[in-house]
């Protein structure tokens, strides 16, 4: 859809609700949309609300997991990371926007991935499950609401092409193969950097996973575990000598379109990986 899943599937809610709001700031809108948002017992007055008599358990995309014609790459990381000062990893981190044309390797790949986004452990109990799976980045409530799209460009031993990151077994599901570097560029219409990048990766949001526990806080919440997420990776990419750079700045609607998103994912950020310029 040209202009976007949810805009499309609400666009006159979306009309009525920019008309009342047309007079107002941009301050203004967004504390507006703050309260509508914030639907706490305390403001409801319905403490019962998040009392829940059953759970709606997903990790990931269901489809493309059970999907068995799709080729899979299994993660190798490195079974125990080398000790590196921790003030040299978080002093040395910084946006990087110029990456040289240098191979990552596979197993520094694997290591992004695994330690960033992994499943830790499993929990036997946690939502009456048998073995619950935990990432290495904490998220509300434990719950697996995030999902990991990976471009890559300039990887060893992975073809490029676009995957989807199964952290429970820690593998990559192609989803296309072929040079994405046009695709990118269109998405990331004002940073042009991003496709000299040698992977890329999408932080995309399914609510339907998280909405059941948290309600309409879900979605701050969310953006809280992003940038958890963030930290992790852009972290163990330094720790690595692997640069990095968030980007805000692209089109949603053809990101959708690019990763065959439903109307409750959202993506919510883009990060550029390559090897730093000497």
């Amino acid at each position: 859809m040209a202009n976007g899943t949810r805009i499309n599937q609400f666009a006159e809610e979306i009309s009525q609700i920019n008309e009342i709001l047309i007079e107002k700031t941009n301050m203004e809108k967004i504390l507006i949309l703050h309260e509508l948002l914030d639907d706490t017992p305390y403001k409801t007055g319905n403490y019962m609300q998040y009392d829940l008599d059953e759970y709606y358990i997903k990790h990931q995309k269901e489809e493309i997991i059970r999907n068995k014609h799709l080729d899979r790459i299994k993660l190798v990381p490195s079974e125990n990371l080398n000790r590196l000062p921790l003030d040299e990893v978080i002093v040395t981190r910084k946006s990087i926007r110029d990456f040289s044309s240098k191979k990552v390797s596979f197993e520094q790949f694997s290591n992004i991935l695994f330690y960033a986004f992994g499943k830790r452990e499993h929990i036997r109990g946690i939502y009456d499950q048998r073995n619950y799976p935990l990432k290495f980045s904490n998220t509300q409530g434990g719950l697996n609401h995030l999902d990991i799209y990976v471009v890559v460009n300039n990887v060893e031993d992975v073809n490029e092409g676009l995957y989807y990151y199964d952290f429970i077994y820690n593998q990559l599901v192609c989803l296309d193969k072929g040079i994405m570097r046009t695709i990118l560029a269109k998405i990331h219409y004002q940073s042009e950097f991003v496709v000299y990048a040698a992977f890329n990766i999408f932080i995309i949001l399914d609510l339907e996973r998280v909405v059941w526990k948290y309600l309409k806080r879900a979605y701050r919440f969310s953006h809280v575990d992003t940038g958890i997420l963030l930290a992790y990776l852009q972290l163990v990419a330094n720790y690595h000598k692997i640069g990095s750079c968030a980007v805000a700045g692209y089109l949603e609607h053809e990101l959708e379109n690019f990763l065959g998103l439903n109307e409750h994912e959202i993506p919510i950020l883009s990060i550029a990986f390559g090897k730093k310029t000497e």
